[in-house]
């Protein structure tokens, strides 16, 4: 099957793409040792062996070990390390170690989706969210590779996101691309520059468009940092350039402790727009420092409550959820450098699975670090790419 995209000169990541002045020295140790695979990793041995026994280190150094590639060897380094847990963060970490152990002995299940970053620009500052706001995008070379390897061990769908996708000026030509290659394609926008000569140009080849909208009518301000200027009917109005292109409309919301309480109206809001299908999904405190954690993030169980209640005997579109555990280090996702990356349920837990550039992808889909969880799909829905 013939690939329709044009080569670029190959990306490489480096070790400075990976690091941040605002992390913390061993996050700064840990992206280093993925990248040069050298002194920093005879570094972190060496501290592993010398300083196991110091308070405060022990969860630092089993994160590392656990976040970048995880391996079956770093799972045990990270055993030692937390053989008698002493803190919240050492639970957590030592639970990491249990799961990434059984998922060794867990099948790998086929991936039939693929989740695909290809850029970080985004006109919206949102509270909370775990963009990395630079002006780096996907090049087309990798575009491509990420094509022909979904192809060939037989993804189904892409999910195209950002940052804001309908800034990437590759976008229709990529779709198409997916669309001839027999991979459906869904795009998720903040909508904000969502423009109709760009639903036009997409139209023939996506499944669906997917705008945000979190907040009920009028108070969308409520959830963004200081600065932003978007219209407050940005989702109104990008909802209807896409239907007017003739393109379903998907609605995703993030659920957190600042909007948990205006879920009713939230979904009038939702109704209004006439979208195909409404997607919630439980914040991720991922990036989050621990006062926006204290902020926004939901008590265990808590987003499933409220969902069932929202549910009962409402009419509308159909909810399609997605809580913490069910999404907890089962959701790859491939950034525009190319690192392959899935994330657990709480603060700085998200794990560096492989570098889609230089490792074949179903090779780093197996690590012991993600496992897709089996489900019964409807391949015939044209939303079965919907749940990202």
């Amino acid at each position: 099957m013939a690939l329709l995209l044009p080569r670029e000169a190959p990306v490489v990541v480096r070790p400075v793409d990976q690091l941040r002045a605002s992390d913390a020295a061993f996050d700064r140790l840990g992206a280093m040792n993925d990248a040069t695979l050298g002194s920093a990793h005879a570094d972190l041995t060496q501290r592993l062996g010398t300083e196991r026994e110091r308070p405060g280190d022990r969860a630092e150094l089993a994160s590392c070990v656990l976040r970048w590639r995880p391996s079956l060897a770093s799972v045990t380094q990270a055993r030692l390390l937390l053989a008698d847990p002493r803190s919240a963060d050492e639970e957590r970490w030592a639970r990491v170690a249990d799961r990434f152990e059984a998922n060794a002995a867990r099948p790998v299940l086929p991936v039939d989706r693929l989740n695909v970053v290809v850029n970080n620009r985004c006109p919206m500052v949102c509270a909370g969210c775990y963009n990395d706001f630079s002006s780096e995008s996907m090049s087309l070379d990798l575009v491509h590779r990420l094509m022909s390897e979904s192809v060939r061990i037989g993804i189904r769908s892409w999910v195209v996101s950002g940052g804001d996708p309908v800034l990437w000026p590759h976008l229709p030509e990529v779709v198409r691309a997916c669309f001839d290659n027999g991979l459906a394609v869904g795009v998720d926008t903040t909508g904000v520059a969502l423009t109709h000569a760009v639903a036009a140009a997409i139209a023939p080849w996506v499944a669906y468009v997917g705008i945000p909208m979190d907040a009920p009518e009028g108070a969308e301000d409520r959830f963004r940092r200081h600065g932003t200027s978007v219209p407050h009917d940005y989702a109104e109005r990008a909802a209807a350039v896409a239907r007017s292109a003739g393109i379903p409309v998907k609605i995703n919301t993030v659920v957190h402790r600042s909007n948990i309480g205006h879920l009713a109206s939230i979904a009038q809001r939702v109704a209004a727009v006439e979208p195909s299908t409404w997607s919630l999904f439980e914040w991720n405190p991922v990036r989050a420092r621990p006062a926006l954690v204290e902020r926004m993030a939901l008590d265990e169980g808590m987003f499933d409550l409220a969902i069932d209640a929202l549910e009962a005997g409402r009419t509308g579109p159909p909810i399609r959820r997605g809580s913490l555990a069910d999404r907890s280090f089962g959701n790859a996702v491939v950034q525009c450098d190319g690192r392959v990356l899935t994330a657990g349920s709480f603060s700085r837990s998200q794990i560096l699975l492989g570098d889609a550039v230089r490792e074949p992808l179903d090779i780093v889909l197996s690590s012991i670090g993600y496992r897709r969880r089996g489900r019964k799909t409807r391949p015939a829905e044209r939303f079965a790419v919907a749940d990202a």
